[in-house]
């Protein structure tokens, strides 16, 4: 079976921050087929490990030998409020998932997230990134096109890594949209929002 996966580019930045949070419970929102719970795993062994996936194909999928305590199915609007396995982790992950949803279902997981005292890293494409239905999935279009400002939460520690999908290098460290990110397919993000305090 073929499922969802995140783009590996800048994922050394990712497993560094994931390390740092020495977190104790970890939420990844959109599953696939696990690339981020087994990092998780070989980062943090210790650490309970859930997430969620819409596509029933990757709830399946992760029933055996998965890295992951738990996986179940559902949207990740719902599932951020609802899952008392979502509710109780102190780091949310989501991998290459934003762009599957509208932006403003996003910003509002997002912001209840913060707003409940997670700390969050994303991996998203920057700019336009058209794709449509994958593997047998319909899920897997990409709705709305994100750009670096519109992850840069006031009153939060911010920090935003841009590589570029051509060339593999960081092109940006900061959180302005510039008129390159407009290639298409041609840049990806990393960021972390934390809370001040940590």
């Amino acid at each position: 079976m073929t499922l969802g996966t995140s783009i590996h580019l800048g994922n050394d930045t990712l497993e560094n921050w994931i390390q740092e949070s020495q977190a104790h419970s970890i939420y990844d929102f959109g599953v696939g087929e696990g690339i981020i719970g087994h990092m998780c795993r070989s980062l943090l062994p210790d650490a309970r490990i859930c997430g969620c996936d819409t596509w029933r194909g990757a709830v399946d999928f992760h029933s055996k030998n998965s890295p992951y305590d738990r996986v179940i199915q559902g949207d990740l609007v719902s599932v951020s409020r609802s899952s008392l396995d979502a509710l109780d982790s102190t780091l949310w992950i989501f991998g290459d998932v934003l762009e599957h949803i509208q932006r403003l279902d996003a910003m509002s997981v997002l912001r209840f997230g913060l707003n409940k005292g997670k700390d969050i890293l994303i991996s998203v494409p920057i700019g336009p990134y058209e794709q449509g239905p994958l593997y047998g999935n319909p899920l897997e279009s990409h709705v709305w096109a994100a750009y670096p400002g519109d992850f840069e939460f006031v009153g939060f520690r911010c920090e935003c890594v841009v590589y570029s999908m051509i060339t593999g290098n960081v092109v940006s460290e900061s959180f302005e949209n510039k008129d390159e990110y407009n290639t298409p397919r041609g840049h990806l993000a990393k960021i972390r929002i934390t809370h001040k305090s940590t």
